[in-house]
């Protein structure tokens, strides 16, 4: 792949009432996010995530994903995010 500039990718999750649990790995819904989690971070030019629920709101996620260049992000969107999405899902308010 060619280099490019690094981004930061920040996507907020908003999520049904009740599933603040999502941040306790220890949870069904905590194993869930850390799968997810750890398929992001196994795509090629992902650096890291970072991720938490919001203070403020707690029917909120974040994540703040780091890509070597805008060319992994793209790559991750036909490779497995689907996937990542269909994990999160059963926690999510459309």
């Amino acid at each position: 792949m060619s280099s490019s500039t690094p981004i930061t990718e920040l996507v907020i999750f908003p999520l049904k009432p009740g599933q603040n649990k999502i941040h306790d790995a220890g949870s069904h819904e905590g194993g869930v996010v850390k799968e997810a989690l750890t398929k992001v971070l196994a795509q090629e030019g992902c650096e890291n995530v970072f991720y938490g629920i919001e203070k403020e709101n707690e029917d909120t996620m974040w994540w703040f994903v780091e890509w070597k260049g805008i060319e992994y992000h793209k790559k991750f969107e036909q490779a497995a995010y689907v996937f990542v999405l269909s994990l999160l899902i059963p926690f999510l308010v459309f």
